[in-house]
């Protein structure tokens, strides 16, 4: 049991896509929506598929389990997407505690703050928490043991840790406290929509940040960032503990209306992949794979050019948009046309061609005829000389935030490219590199000589070499390539693990004796998905 929970929680990656087409680009004037979540692949599946018919319900689609109504489904009147949000809607305080040297001096008392520039009592109770022998780390048999705990608040939230002699606590302010019910009320509500307005009305309840994106019958699309979010005093760093003193305390919520959200906005088209909800809001981080890229790179930037390329999609076009999702590179549309600037002059034979190969490439990280049975096929030669050109000019530029090591086995530089199970996502690091070869990339200034006052022109092809050579040790047996050598630079492609959560259904588990885990090529789509189609005036 403490195996399979501990594979659930690996299999925990918290990415999801939705999108929604409004009726100004259908062919049948109709609106349509994919919604992909992506919680990895496994028996059982994370999600579980129901429909509640009755008293007023008529949904389908899938949720969590013991939600009590349809999570992430559509109705005939109305279809919506679930993704991460990533907002923060947590805040650590730190409070200056009434020390144990304050109190010997008679000053103030345990269990006092100082607030707003006087001490304060915290609100404490003395809780007993009955708990369970435990055989291995499993418990076992009834709860005969027990242990008292003192537990206190500030103004802001829970003490979670305390430091007397230093007169010191942690709080935690936490958005959403008493209201994380609501959320289950307009969901619910959502399965009863028979209108926009009525779906809309309903998001107004929602308290957590999950991003909704939502296509009705009566022909409207829409995007929600919802939830509950404190308003922060203006010098607040999210990246940091909050002065628990008073004067950086939170200033209320903001209101619904204050959250990013868009309706039937005139591109006519709405996506999210986990991405920046709106120009300004931050998400308390800034790196790492769960962030929003300083940069217009990321993977929903596939989508929005998918989506705007056309005005007359249909239903059936839901598929390819799907498929062309999970399989071009994020990183190619960005990436490429500054490569493309590369002077051929000075480039050997050898890099002209690979730049050729590179610029010729379809743009897809997965090759079109590979075979998913075999765990050795391969992708194509530009996708690999791609691949290996960016990872070099990370090297090329951030190297040395390799020194800096933030966990055993864990840099700084893991951290700012990471893409989660994204594999061939745009990280934040991609999107800094982007900024030090074109400047007019992003609007955010450089505030550092990341190139060491090398050119553009100069970095790529210092990283190109580095790529060839790279490619030479892996495909050629360390001998020079030539040209005619390139052929031969095709990475195996990355497979995505198939697991049975408890080694009893499904394939096998790479936790439980005897079994073993399946594989299939990796895509970047969702372990469950819904195409959704409503009929325009045409097809009605």
């Amino acid at each position: 049991l403490v195996q399979a929970l501990a594979e659930l929680r690996r299999s925990l990656h918290g990415g999801s896509f939705g999108l929604a087409i409004a009726p100004t680009r259908s062919a049948d004037g109709g609106a349509l929506l994919i919604s992909a979540p992506q919680l990895g692949y496994s028996y059982p599946l994370l999600l579980v598929e129901y429909e509640i018919h009755g008293a007023g319900y008529d949904a389908r689609g899938s949720s969590v389990p013991i939600l009590p109504v349809v999570g992430i489904g559509y109705t005939e009147h109305a279809a919506w997407a679930l993704t991460t949000g990533y907002s923060k809607t947590i805040d650590s305080f730190i409070l200056q505690l009434c020390s144990s040297a304050q109190q010997a001096a008679g000053s103030c008392a345990r269990n006092q703050y100082f607030h707003n520039g006087e001490w304060k009592d915290l609100s404490c109770r003395s809780e007993t928490i009955p708990y369970r022998a435990a055989v291995s780390g499993v418990p076992v048999g009834p709860a005969e043991f027990s242990v008292e705990a003192e537990v206190c608040r500030s103004v802001q939230g829970p003490v979670v840790a305390r430091d007397e002699a230093a007169g010191l606590a942690r709080v935690l302010s936490y958005a959403m406290f008493g209201r994380e019910i609501e959320t289950i009320e307009g969901i619910r509500e959502w399965n009863r929509a028979k209108s926009f307005a009525e779906f809309h009305a309903a998001m107004e309840k929602v308290t957590w940040n999950e991003n909704t994106v939502v296509a009705t019958r009566d022909g409207h699309i829409a995007y929600y960032h919802p939830g509950l979010h404190p308003r922060r005093h203006p010098q607040t760093d999210q990246r940091l503990p909050i002065p628990g003193t008073g004067e950086f305390d939170h200033a209320g919520l903001l209101s619904f209306a204050q959250t990013p959200q868009v309706v039937d906005p005139a591109q006519g088209y709405v996506a999210n992949w986990n991405n920046k909800p709106a120009y300004g809001w931050l998400d308390g981080d800034g790196f790492g794979s769960t962030s929003r890229p300083g940069g217009p790179g990321q993977r929903v930037t596939n989508l929005l050019e998918l989506l705007d390329s056309r005005r007359d999609w249909r239903y059936e076009d839901l598929v390819e948009i799907d498929r062309l999702a999970g399989t071009l590179d994020p990183r190619a549309r960005e990436y490429r046309p500054v490569m493309a600037r590369l002077p051929r002059e000075g480039l050997s034979e050898l890099e002209r061609a690979a730049l050729e190969r590179v610029l010729a490439w379809e743009g897809a990280h997965y090759a079109a005829d590979i075979d998913i049975e075999d765990e050795g096929a391969r992708d194509s030669v530009g996708a690999t000389l791609f691949d290996l050109w960016v990872r070099a000019l990370r090297e090329e530029l951030f190297a040395p935030l390799r020194q800096i090591e933030l966990a055993p086995g864990f840099t700084a530089f893991d951290r700012i490219s990471g893409v989660g199970s994204h594999v061939f996502d745009q990280s934040v690091m991609d999107n800094l590199a982007l900024r030090v070869l074109d400047p007019a990339h992003s609007g955010l200034a450089l505030r550092h000589d990341f190139a060491q006052g090398r050119s553009a022109a100069e970095l790529l092809q210092a990283a190109l070499r580095q790529a060839l050579a790279t490619a030479a040790a892996q495909f050629n047996e360390g001998a020079a390539l030539t040209v005619a050598d390139l052929e031969r630079v095709r990475r195996i492609h990355p497979r995505s693990q198939i697991c049975s959560l408890t080694g009893v259904i499904g394939p096998g588990s790479d936790t439980v004796p005897g079994t073993a885990c399946v594989t299939m090529p990796y895509q970047d789509r969702g372990s469950w998905v819904h195409r959704v189609g409503y009929p325009g005036p045409a097809a009605r």
